[in-house]
């Protein structure tokens, strides 16, 4: 293998490496986003802010999906009247 090929196969796991880094800090970035807003979202919902709980709950969902937000989210639309909003939180948490 020459020295080009050498410098090449550097320059390829050095990329692959730093794309990997890229998307472990992404992901974090991702799953603190999505725990700030789920304590809003429980705080809102504590205060009968729902329309703001909900809407934290559900956009917290959306970024790192997990059966407690789905449970809170349930109760959540239970809470605001939204029966059918409620049901499918609540089956999906389950």
């Amino acid at each position: 293998m020459g020295v080009r090929a050498t410098w090449r196969c550097a320059l390829f796991s050095a990329a692959i490496a730093l794309s990997a880094a890229s998307a472990r800090a992404e992901d974090t970035n991702r799953v603190a986003a999505a725990t700030l807003l789920f304590d809003e979202g429980v705080r809102a919902l504590d205060a009968g802010r729902l329309d703001e709980a909900c809407q934290k709950l559900a956009k917290s969902q959306e970024l790192a999906p997990s059966g407690g937000t789905l449970l809170a989210l349930g109760e959540c639309h239970e809470r605001a009247g939204r029966v059918a909003s409620a049901w499918v939180a609540f089956r999906g948490a389950a």
